[in-house]
């Protein structure tokens, strides 16, 4: 039995590496994607701004915590700064802790089990190619799943404080990348109140919320405390009011988000087995179920009540799934082996239907993500590259641009001021970014070109009338996309 056993994690540590080595070649066969997101070029700039000398949260506007530009400086500081750079240390982050969430998650779905979670993950065309962009998305949400399961490892009682630890340490990092994974942290204090006397639950506590905090509190010592504050709390407060929550839209999507995505996929036998997981856990382990369910629901509700809901948010829903999913797999895989010696037609052809389906959902996915995931994700790529050759012709390597486009500006070698790295919706419409604003800028540093690009710097009505006075347009591609150049 225990060499059975010894084997049987051999070959599931085997396959978790042919699991990543497919999921690193299949992420950098999109290396050269033009864009992922519109983001990318923003984080880019946002990171070479604060490289050069640019103060974060003064010159440089930030609405988030600071770590992944602080990621992305160090990074760039030792290689140079290059998209491509940037895509690869977002990987590294991801594989290195979807490697420590396997190994977490071994203390409850065995080596197989675990397994099976990752393989679940890494089939999502949509985890390939956020694993690939210069977003922090994947990892704060990797993250916060690998501090989730070290929680429900410090329910056994053995070193359970140190596991507490670790997990709040792990949210922490999570919350520095992107606080989008705040609601986490609801089955890390039910995790730690999972005692059977006042006295334990306060030392629980006292461990998670000191990792937490104290981590927290450590990264941001040399950060410019009152600057965050006021754009990271201004930003949240204000955009309150300046987008309307759409709870029925928000549901939807999140339906629609396993049942049929953008990608022409559907993920009911992830979802089927998801749903098998949680009744097994808790019908054998109730604490690690109610952590589980508090997680999934945390996320959903927060999801739910996310105004705007973009889908990269949505990411964050893949890992209690995939986490309960690798439950459900090792539930259904006991069900077709009949352990117990009992009949169980039913259960075992309930096991056969949803791994069957798992086994064709990952096919498909791994193939979307193989053949067609670059040309899904790909948007305006004719206009874009027109735009690019144009601002080469029109320009110099080096030279000033103004734009709401920051990608196109970045792969034609261009600068923009370090006050506009961030032309995002949010800061315009919560206030922080006004027409006066973008005029002074203009006209102090005479940009060579201004593009338009993607309906944001368009919503300043007075800036586009200036620039429609001071500037000859250039070319229009349609009425959303138009540079103008500077006369003369």
């Amino acid at each position: 039995m225990a060499k059975r056993a010894a084997a049987d994690g051999r070959w599931a540590r085997l396959g978790l590496v042919l699991l990543l080595l497919c999921f690193v070649a299949l992420v950098c066969m999109g290396l050269d994607q033009l864009s992922w997101s519109d983001d990318e070029g923003v984080f880019v700039y946002t990171a070479k701004a604060v490289l050069q000398g640019h103060s974060l949260y003064s010159t440089v506007w930030f609405n988030y915590l600071p770590g992944f530009v602080r990621w992305l400086q160090a990074v760039f500081a030792l290689t140079g700064v290059s998209l491509e750079v940037g895509r690869l240390s977002v990987l590294f982050l991801v594989v290195s802790t979807l490697g420590a969430l396997w190994w977490l998650a071994q203390d409850r779905l065995e080596p197989w089990g675990a397994t099976a979670m990752m393989a679940m993950l890494v089939s999502t065309p949509h985890l390939v190619s956020l694993s690939g962009a210069v977003m922090a998305d994947v990892p704060s949400a990797a993250l916060a799943a690998c501090a989730v399961v070290a929680a429900m490892r410090s329910l056994k009682g053995e070193h359970d404080l140190g596991w507490l630890a670790v997990a709040g340490l792990g949210l922490a990092i999570s919350l520095w990348l992107k606080p989008t994974t705040a609601a986490s942290v609801l089955p890390l204090v039910l995790a730690a109140l999972w005692a059977p006397e006042g006295r334990q639950r306060w030392r629980r506590l006292l461990a998670l919320g000191g990792a937490l905090g104290g981590g927290l509190l450590l990264m941001l010592l040399f950060e410019d405390v009152a600057g965050l504050g006021t754009q990271f709390l201004q930003s949240w407060r204000a955009s309150q009011g300046a987008f309307s929550l759409d709870l029925g839209d928000n549901l939807h999507d999140i339906w629609r988000y396993f049942s049929a995505d953008k990608y022409d996929l559907w993920h009911y036998g992830f979802l089927g087995l998801a749903l098998l997981g949680l009744w097994s856990l808790w019908r054998d382990r109730r604490p690690q179920a109610a952590v589980a369910t508090v997680w999934l629901l945390a996320a959903l509700v927060s999801l739910a009540f996310h105004a705007p809901l973009y889908r990269h948010h949505l990411l964050q829903l893949l890992f209690p799934c995939a986490y309960l999913g690798g439950v459900g797999f090792t539930t259904a895989i006991d069900w077709l082996r009949s352990r117990d010696g009992r009949p169980a037609w039913g259960r075992q052809g309930l096991a056969a239907i949803l791994l069957v389906a798992l086994l064709a959902e990952m096919a498909l996915g791994l193939y979307c993500s193989a053949t067609r995931l670059e040309a899904i994700e790909a948007e305006h790529v004719v206009a874009s590259e027109a735009a690019m050759a144009f601002l080469g012709d029109h320009t110099s390597p080096g030279d000033t641009v103004i734009t709401d486009g920051h990608i196109l500006a970045l792969r034609a070698g261009l600068d923009i001021p370090p006050e506009t790295t961030n032309t995002s919706r949010m800061r315009i419409r919560t206030g922080q970014l006004d027409d006066a604003t973008m005029i002074a800028l203009a006209a102090r540093d005479r940009p060579q070109a201004i593009v338009f690009w993607e309906k944001k710097l368009d919503s300043l009505d007075e800036f586009a009338a200036w620039v429609q006075a001071h500037y000859d347009l250039g070319v229009t591609y349609s009425e959303r996309f138009r540079i103008y150049v500077l006369p003369g």
